[in-house]
């Protein structure tokens, strides 16, 4: 899910992102162990909400802002995620 221009150089996102782990460890079952480094092989499921916000400051830079967060999951940290991000436009020709 996306979204797009909200009015002539300002855009506006809205973004889901599902991970569903087909097979792996679940934490506090069987075969796992903190000491045994099995992390990695974790049944990791997150589901993650977010939304940007980006500005067009020219014709060839866009400055943009992002927040996000885990807003269901098993096996992974409820985590919120900020980002700040800038694109620039190179003319190849």
């Amino acid at each position: 899910m996306s979204g797009g221009v909200l009015v002539d150089n300002i855009g506006l996102s809205v973004n889901y992102k599902l991970v569903d782990a087909q097979s792996g460890l679940q934490i506090g079952g069987p075969g796992f162990s903190p000491v045994t480094r099995v992390f990695p092989r974790l049944e990791e499921d997150i589901q993650f909400l977010s939304g940007t916000v980006s500005l067009n400051v020219s014709d060839q830079t866009n400055i943009g802002v992002t927040y996000g967060e885990v807003i269901d999951g098993r096996n992974t940290s409820k985590s919120k995620v900020f980002s700040v991000t800038m694109g620039y436009l190179f003319d190849t020709f």
